[in-house]
């Protein structure tokens, strides 16, 4: 499952103003993240092997653990 398919949508490129869990959802790829956004991202416990696609730029706490 890529990002882009969870409750967020595409984001790709774009600026979210919130928060985003995307925690044990069985993920195996960050496409469709956002570029950047004000809240914290945690996307802990999936199945990732890179970060690429992750949003740049976090207003808060960062967390791809697990």
């Amino acid at each position: 499952m890529k990002f882009k398919d969870t409750k967020y949508g595409d984001l790709t490129g774009q600026h979210y103003d919130s928060h985003i869990d995307v925690t044990g959802l069985g993920l195996t790829s960050l496409e469709g993240a956002p570029k950047s956004l004000n809240g914290w991202f945690i996307c802990k416990d999936n199945q990732l092997t890179t970060l690429e696609g992750a949003p740049k730029i976090v207003g808060a706490a960062f967390s791809c653990s697990g």
